[in-house]
């Protein structure tokens, strides 16, 4: 689009959809990863990462996929917990994820899952279950993770789980204790630093410049910095949607860098979202 041209950028640089590329390694983020790829590979079971709206857990989970995806003693999916109130209509979308057939049956999907963990145990393959959204799975379904979660051999689970989830998902868990007994790791995503929240903004940027230099602090000027941060207070998602709006607000308005008075100009023309400067 134009407006990215008009940057200097070849794309843009703040979308909000969970791009691998453009995911960075933050102290909390690099962090939460080692503490899922311990979990997985070390058979123990359930994880659960936490973490407020927009604090970038869909992303990290996107970016751990990815990665192991790319190994062959690994079989990764990912699932967006489904509204369903069938249990059977959950263990058949788990299944379905994993590229079984998923027969209508909740007994016969189990049996067909359980053939499947044990087979790729069989091979060396380690099997992981990524569900995001995790707060929204509702009690019966739950009941179905755990039963599941019992899979295992005389010495470890055959299936990885790692819950996704607002933290919210801690007062239904309080309510499956079986379940919460089975969460053996876990890590919670909270606001970014500063520090942090500027390098993962430099980071998109630059996967998206054209000029392989420093292109955040040529567009976004000094003066800009601290208000941006303090207006999203760190929020991964805040960010790149206050950034990515006073792109637009300097393109309107024919200016090639984003100032202070563009940040203030941004946070007044979007209310709703609640944002201050100090």
């Amino acid at each position: 689009m134009d407006i990215y041209q008009h940057f200097g950028l070849t794309g843009p640089p703040f979308a909000v959809s969970p791009d691998p590329r453009f995911a960075y390694g933050t102290e909390e983020h690099t962090l939460a990863i080692t503490k899922i790829s311990y979990s997985v590979e070390a058979h123990r079971g359930l994880f659960l990462l936490q973490g407020a709206i927009g604090t970038g857990k869909t992303t990290l989970g996107r970016f751990v996929l990815a990665e192991w995806k790319k190994r062959d003693d690994m079989i990764a999916a990912y699932l967006i917990t489904p509204a369903t109130r069938s249990p059977a209509g959950f263990l058949r979308e788990i299944a379905q994820a994993f590229g079984l057939a998923g027969p209508r049956n909740l007994a016969a999907i189990e049996a067909d899952l359980l053939t499947f963990l044990l087979k790729s145990h069989e091979d060396g393959k380690t099997v992981v279950l990524i569900l995001d959204e995790a707060q929204v799975t509702i009690p019966d379904c739950l009941d179905v993770l755990h039963r599941i979660s019992n899979m295992q051999t005389l010495t470890e689970q055959l299936l990885q789980v790692v819950l996704l989830a607002q933290p919210n998902i801690v007062r239904k868990l309080e309510q499956r204790p079986a379940l919460q007994s089975r969460i053996t790791g876990g890590a919670y995503l909270g606001p970014l630093s500063f520090d942090d929240a500027l390098e993962m903004l430099r980071h998109r940027v630059s996967v998206v410049a054209d000029d392989n230099g420093a292109a955040f602090d040529r567009i976004f000027l000094a003066e800009c910095h601290r208000p941006l941060y303090d207006a999203t207070q760190g929020i991964c998602r805040d960010l790149c949607v206050c950034a990515d709006s006073a792109l637009i607000e300097a393109y309107a308005r024919k200016q090639n860098t984003i100032t202070a008075r563009t940040i203030a100009e941004v946070v007044k023309a979007m209310p709703f979202k609640g944002w201050q400067i100090k």
